[in-house]
């Protein structure tokens, strides 16, 4: 049996698994949020411990006590570059492009056209034409 080589290495599509050369592979920018919280939460064993004067866990439940326990994080956007394959790129444009559906093409559409037809009603009320 012949393996079929190539002079570029063979990559992984990061959406499908598809494996193709990395010249039939298209480059596309994923973005990343940099989001989350923490808790600082104590447990019966923390309470036992406590109880039989352990400094780990009396300290524990004094940070749970005294200190804020729902810190939000939230970080810049991280932008890295993944390998797809064609077919998925197409997919990928399609759901990142300029072209956001509904909410940013029809209905912005529909609201401004209501707009425009409530300062006509207003205007109607306030300007008497003789």
């Amino acid at each position: 049996m012949t393996r079929k080589t190539s002079a570029y290495a063979i990559r992984t599509c990061k959406l499908c698994g598809k494996r193709l050369p990395a010249n039939e592979m298209v480059a596309v920018e994923k973005k990343n949020k940099a989001r989350g919280h923490s808790r600082s939460g104590i447990s019966l064993m923390t309470w036992i411990g406590a109880a039989l004067e352990d400094k780990n866990s009396r300290s524990a439940i004094n940070r749970w006590f005294f200190n804020s326990s729902k810190r939000v994080y939230k970080g810049d956007v991280a932008v890295t570059t993944i390998r797809v394959c064609p077919d998925c790129a197409e997919e990928h444009q399609k759901l990142n492009g300029s072209n956001k559906g509904f909410f940013s093409g029809c209905l912005t559409t529909i609201l401004i056209f209501f707009f425009i037809v409530g300062v006509l009603l207003v205007a109607s009320l306030f300007i008497r034409v003789p």
